[in-house]
């Protein structure tokens, strides 16, 4: 007879399952924020190299070349929050079960997010932690470009 939990039972918080399916998203929403402050970082390097050749060069009218990466490394940042938000959601429905006892063996290692990816989308573009950033990139290549 082997050693291996009732499918009907709850797992205990403190089971070493549970503890790496916690990890598992924890490691996930870690991912998702390096991923985000690598898109910050990228894009704060490539505007500072174009402002850098159009001031060394004196060509002003090359300022339109640097709102490419600002636009997509501003997308790119916002959706890596997007997908650490849902993320997280899906984390603490996890959670929410654990707390409730019933968190069971079928729930192991299932990723399940709520799909409102939209939805969180438009709340990362509108963030704090993502616009102001990219509107300052924006002014610096608009006032190279003037």
């Amino acid at each position: 007879m082997t050693n291996t939990p009732d499918t009907k039972d709850p797992l205990p918080h403190n089971d070493s399952a549970v503890l790496q399916h916690m990890a598992m998203y924890q490691n996930i929403i870690a991912r998702m924020a390096a991923n985000s402050s690598a898109c910050k970082n990228w894009s704060i390097m490539l505007t500072s190299a174009f402002l850098t050749f159009i001031i060394s060069k004196a060509q002003a009218d090359m300022a339109w070349v640097g709102l490419l990466p600002v636009l997509l490394f501003g997308f790119l940042d916002a959706y890596y929050l997007a997908l650490e938000k849902q993320f997280r959601a899906a984390s603490n429905v996890s959670a929410e079960k654990i707390r409730e006892s019933s968190f069971f063996l079928e729930h192991l290692f299932l990723v399940k997010v709520d799909g409102k990816l939209p939805a969180y989308l438009g709340q990362s573009i509108r963030s704090y932690a993502t616009w102001p950033l990219y509107v300052v990139l924006l002014a610096m290549l608009l006032f190279a470009w003037l």
